[in-house]
């Protein structure tokens, strides 16, 4: 198979900054995301669940920044 890359979530962005409204959950566990993920997750304002469990998401920032954008 083929892992989810951070710039493969470019997809999410939307004209209007506020994100897939339906998308309430992201399971990205164990995929290849890194730091780069993050403008990308942050776009995603509906989010209930997002999971990023065994990525290579490293920095405190980072993690800081998607829990901000989710609130």
């Amino acid at each position: 198979g083929t892992a989810v890359r951070s710039e493969d979530l470019i997809g999410l962005e939307t004209e209007d900054g506020q994100g897939i409204p339906g998308l309430r959950t992201l399971i990205l566990n164990k995929s290849v995301i890194d730091d780069d993920a993050a403008p990308w997750i942050s776009y995603c304002t509906f989010l209930e669940d997002l999971e990023v469990a065994e990525t290579r998401i490293s920095g405190p920032l980072t993690l800081s920044m998607l829990s901000l954008s989710r609130n």
